[in-house]
């Protein structure tokens, strides 16, 4: 995501405040906020969290969003859990009675750093040795986008007003009817 441009952006704007710019699930090419305008809503989600744990050697947050519930019955809710050192899990799940379709989980990376595919995600390399798994086992694919501009906008980041910088858009596809997505995020030290 970013700031960009806040009166001159035009669908540039847009795409920065939407939620494909962003580390979060999206759910059939929808954003979870309907925008009206530069700086107004038409429907803005509701966010709370649902519960924490506040431990720094292993905490957790949950938390969910309504911006889904009004246009397609879905709640969305995430945890993110520290497992250990540098170890993360990531749960991404769709509340819902009906089996959903078209989600997806984007992670968002800088255009600075270097990305492989691995036996089920990614690895991210960059300077001094810090390497980053993204992994997901039950996909049913995954794809990446870099500084897209057709047919729609997407692998961009604004680090600063007025730029836009080249990023990769990491994009994990769940099977249909999957209702969690679990991600494993490890930051690995050089030499690990």
């Amino acid at each position: 995501g970013g700031t960009y441009l806040y009166h001159s952006g035009g669908v540039w704007r847009e795409y920065f405040r939407g939620t494909a710019a962003h580390s979060t699930m999206r759910l059939k090419g929808s954003d979870q906020s309907i925008q009206s305008g530069a700086f107004n809503w038409a429907s803005k989600a509701r966010a709370r969290i649902v519960s924490l744990v506040p431990r720094l050697d292993a905490f957790r947050i949950e938390a969910q969003h309504d911006g889904y519930l009004e246009r397609f019955g879905v709640i969305h809710r995430r945890s993110i859990e520290r497992k250990s050192p540098g170890s993360y899990l990531i749960e991404d799940t769709l509340l819902s009675n009906t089996p959903q379709t078209g989600a997806e989980v984007g992670f968002m990376v800088s255009g600075q750093l270097k990305v492989n595919e691995s036996a089920n995600g990614w690895m991210i390399s960059g300077v001094g040795g810090t390497r980053v798994t993204i992994e997901s086992p039950a996909l049913t694919g995954r794809s990446h986008e870099r500084a897209l501009t057709e047919p729609q906008i997407l692998g961009w980041t604004s680090t600063a007003f007025g730029t836009k910088d080249p990023a990769t858009r990491l994009v994990l596809l769940p099977p249909t009817g999957l209702r969690t997505i679990s991600t494993a995020i490890v930051v690995h030290s050089d030499g690990a």
